[in-house]
């Protein structure tokens, strides 16, 4: 799952409902325009 920084909170919430545990966190700094990578 990813939620934008002002959904997080949300995000959390709906993890939990669904049974899941939250585990980690990306921060995705895109210094130049593409679609990058790594995240695929």
């Amino acid at each position: 799952m990813w939620a934008t920084s002002p959904k997080v909170r949300e995000a959390l919430e709906l993890i939990n409902a669904w049974g899941f545990e939250y585990k980690t966190c990306m921060i995705w700094v895109k210094d130049k325009i593409g679609m990058g990578y790594y995240q695929q």
